[in-house]
């Protein structure tokens, strides 16, 4: 093998393989346009249905799928639930016309690490594809803090729930640990948790950053 060849293998080598669902058929064509004519990818296949992008994927290793929420068939979240089992190295970008708060969380939930509507550039749609084949995220500003107190929130248990809506309204530990059948310990405990879950130097940092954020409402 010559030089020239060993660079383009492995030039080869270094590009981001890349797989693009989406059963509206212009914009898949306008995908695989701006896939084809970008050198740093490379372009597995195009699908309209995530039940056909599943069958090429236990065959074929890939970084990154793009892929729509809203198809017909099987949804982008249920795609997303599927590619973390089948192909979990594969990362999931959500390209969708539509900005609703709870189904981004899903796709999150469900393993996205990116989120852009489809009125991007072609230009920002390839660099958000770069960032997360680098193993980066993209979301918009807005979105991101939405996601992280949707995280934050989610990762709280019963307790803590029950222990930081008291601290809010003002209780002791003591009048805490009697309303919630617990020992005044065990609300010290679940108030150290809330601290380092919350980033909070003390109780009343606990209960105003929680307010903040909105994860609870008083």
């Amino acid at each position: 093998m010559d030089l020239s060849e060993r660079v383009n293998r492995m030039s080869e080598s270094s590009r981001i393989r890349l797989v693009i669902v989406d059963d509206h058929p212009i914009v898949l064509e306008g995908l695989r346009n701006m896939a084809l004519c970008a050198p740093g990818i490379e372009l597995v296949g195009v699908y309209s249905s995530g039940e056909a992008v599943l069958t090429v994927l236990r065959k074929k290793a890939v970084d990154v799928v793009l892929v729509d929420l809203r198809m017909r068939s099987m949804n982008g979240i249920e795609l997303l639930k599927r590619l973390r089992v089948l192909c979990p190295h594969a990362r999931g970008l959500v390209l969708s016309s539509y900005e609703l708060e709870e189904e981004i969380f899903q796709a999150v939930s469900a393993g996205a690490v990116g989120f852009m509507g489809k009125d991007a550039l072609p230009s920002e749609i390839l660099k958000g594809i770069e960032t997360i084949a680098s193993g980066g995220q993209v979301f918009p500003a807005h979105l991101l803090k939405s996601i992280e107190r949707r995280r934050l929130k989610k990762s709280l248990t019963p307790c803590e729930r029950d222990v930081l809506e008291l601290v809010a309204k003002g209780l002791t530990n003591k009048e805490i640990a009697n309303i919630l059948s617990v020992s005044q310990f065990t609300v010290r405990n679940q108030l150290r948790s809330l601290s380092t879950k919350l980033e909070a130097t003390d109780r009343t940092e606990v209960a105003r950053v929680a307010i903040e954020q909105g994860i609870i409402i008083l």
